[in-house]
């Protein structure tokens, strides 16, 4: 049976025993050496695809220490429970045999499969290393996704329509692919060259978003492009939008495209001088030039109807009154051809009256001078029937009688005249001739017709009673009556008036609107080429070449007026 003595005796034994195992283990430390490493913790981030390393010291005070190792061990997330397996951890060099100074050791992190954030230890082995004190390093490695961004479906390209003075915007969106948070760290649009080899300055397409952008997991996000449109030459330029994101090795990029077209004030003044222009030469060609070319002639007949010569009275004023008409219509405006006819009109009453009054006076009065030129006696007769004869050529060629027929009843009377005095003559052979000496003085002398037959009488010759004799052939115009034209009711030409107006203004306006929506709204980059501006132009001016082909209500109105 053990005593308590006995019990006290073996306790005080075995702690004798401790301390001096205790005091050997300490003298074998302290103979080897002490070691310290140079991190307590090593903390790893970066992505899941890529290895992350670091580095850490062993440091020795002391003796040597031998048959160093490390000791890996598995990584956990404590949230997720995901473990980096040690065999994923590579240490180099994962033994050394002796350290005696400090040593580097390298510690690699790769295979990650999934991200998180894990945590672990790294045990350090060497030989007299208390087992109560156990050397460890800790690691700590936060792994992130790889980010998945990219542009969704609808914005891989980007095509902005800039029209001047407003400005363009639009968006893009940014989708985040995989299941973990993204940032868009910057995003910019790279230089925009156009088709011709110009360029545009960097910041004229602003990025209008803040960042950082975080995009959520699964999550999009819009990126607004504005451009503003002031002092852009037109064309079509292409770039790229270039958007960068926090750890994903390739950047998104988005094609850009820019079109530009010019302010719609020069093509709209364009397409209006083109239709001033059309109109213009329209108007000279069709109207203006032969217009222009009436304008001497009318007033050349004018002043030579107004000369009177062998122009009669009513042919004169009814000529006048038909180039009176053509300076009215040119003044208003009336189509060359009307104006053309009444002028043709006038000219052709002139011309037919001049060559009626030329065969009067060349063929018509000279047998009948001749004729009285050879009665003799009966000078101063003769004489009176000559001056008369005169006064008739006289205001034939004056244009002095109302028509020639009254110049050709004159001349007739006057015929008459002249038999009569050639019957007087024809008595004067009856004389005897003793007596013709003083009867032909006589009948010389005498001034009328009685007079002459008196002195044949006297003379013996029987003679029959002729009526006296007037030398005055002249007459005064007869004024022509001037009928009224026929004139338009005034609702019926407001109506033709307002017709030809608004059949003008339709066709105008169809054409104009054809002409722009085509050439200039349905036009990306209108100004690119001033062909361009040609083409808008030329479809001006040929607005009216389309205008004439409708009905004209002014030739109507014509019409009208002719019934």
């Amino acid at each position: 049976m053990v005593t308590n003595s006995q019990i006290r005796r073996i306790a005080t034994i075995l702690l004798g025993c401790a301390l001096v195992a205790v005091l050997l283990s300490t003298a074998s430390a302290a103979a080897q050496g002490r070691v310290e490493p140079s991190e307590t913790t090593l903390t790893f981030q970066g992505l899941v695809t890529e290895p992350m390393k670091r580095t850490f010291v062993l440091q020795v005070e002391g003796d040597p220490v031998r048959n160093v190792s490390i000791v890996r061990h598995d990584l956990r997330d404590t949230s997720t429970g995901n473990v980096v397996l040690s065999s994923n951890i590579t240490v180099e060099p994962l033994t050394r045999d002796e350290i005696s100074d400090q040593a580097s050791f390298d510690v690699t992190i790769g295979g990650i499969s999934k991200p998180g954030h894990y945590t672990g230890t790294l045990d350090i082995h060497y030989d007299g290393l208390p087992i109560t004190a156990p050397l460890s390093i800790n690691l700590d490695l936060k792994a992130e996704a790889v980010p998945a961004v990219d542009a969704d479906v609808a914005s891989k390209s980007l095509t902005l329509f800039v029209q001047p003075p407003f400005t363009a915007q639009q968006s893009i969106f940014v989708v985040q692919g995989a299941n973990n948070e993204a940032v868009v760290e910057d995003a910019r649009v790279l230089t925009l060259r156009g088709t011709k080899g110009q360029s545009l300055l960097g910041n004229t397409v602003q990025v209008d978003a803040t960042f950082p952008l975080t995009l959520p997991e699964r999550g999009t996000a819009p990126i607004t492009l504005t451009v503003s449109s002031n002092n852009l030459p037109a064309g079509e330029y292409n770039g790229t939008l270039y958007v960068r994101v926090k750890n994903q090795p390739a950047p998104v990029q988005v094609p850009l495209t820019v079109k530009v077209k010019d302010p719609p004030y020069l093509p709209f003044l364009a397409l209006i001088g083109g239709i001033a222009v059309a109109a213009i030469l329209g108007w000279w060609t069709g109207t203006g030039k032969a217009q222009r070319d009436l304008i001497t002639p009318i007033q050349n007949l004018a002043k030579d109807i107004q000369s009177g010569g062998k122009v009669q009275t009513v042919d004169r004023d009814h000529a006048m009154e038909l180039l009176a008409q053509a300076w009215t219509d040119l003044n208003a405006g009336v189509a060359p051809a009307d104006i053309q006819k009444n002028y043709d009109a006038a000219l052709k009453i002139v011309t037919e009256a001049r060559t009626a009054a030329d065969q009067f006076l060349t063929q018509k009065m000279p047998p009948l001078s001749t004729r009285l030129s050879n009665l003799t006696p009966g000078r101063t007769v003769r004489e009176g029937l000559q001056s008369s004869l005169t006064d008739i050529g006289d205001q034939v060629t004056e244009g002095k009688w109302a028509t020639l027929h009254d110049a050709e009843s004159a001349l007739q009377n006057l015929t008459t005249k002249v038999s009569q005095l050639a019957d007087l003559v024809a008595k004067f052979a009856e004389v005897s001739e003793d007596k013709k000496e003083l009867v032909a003085k006589e009948l010389d002398s005498a001034t009328a017709y009685q007079a002459m037959r008196i002195i044949l009488t006297n003379a013996g010759v029987t003679v029959p009673f002729v009526p006296g004799i007037s030398f005055d052939v002249r007459q005064e115009p007869v004024a022509r009556a001037v009928s009224d034209q026929f004139r338009l009711e005034r609702k019926r030409k407001i109506l033709l008036s307002a017709g030809k107006v608004f059949a003008a203004a339709i066709v105008y306006v169809f054409a104009l609107w054809v002409g722009w929506v085509t050439l200039y709204v349905k036009s990306d980059t209108f100004g690119t080429d001033a062909q361009e501006y040609i083409t808008l132009f030329l479809w001006g001016s040929v607005i009216e070449t389309v205008r004439g082909k409708t009905v004209s209500l002014g030739t109507l109105e014509t019409i009208v007026k002719k019934q």
